[in-house]
């Protein structure tokens, strides 16, 4: 959450991106909301091929099939309170 806040209080509007199925999804997403910004999921996807990219938590990946991509998008909008859909 560090510089977060000093972000939300800055006087324009913003869309906020916050990634589901973290610590702080819900304080972050709570409170980008209550200061009257957008609230998005930014989901994590897999990169192409032998980029070594971190990805986050619930990430959708080449491996998966179109049912598990189609869940896991659901589970993250569900996990982030406010999304802008």
């Amino acid at each position: 959450m560090a510089g977060t806040e000093d972000i939300l209080d800055l006087p324009v509007p913003l869309t906020v991106a916050v990634m589901p199925f973290s610590e702080h999804t819900q304080e972050e997403a709570s409170v980008a909301y209550e200061e009257g910004h957008e609230v998005i999921v930014h989901l994590s996807m897999e990169g192409p091929p032998g980029t070594s990219r971190q990805l986050g938590p619930g990430a959708i990946t080449t491996q998966m099939s179109d049912y598990e991509i189609r869940t896991k998008v659901k589970e993250a909008a569900d996990d982030v309170p406010y999304p802008m859909l």
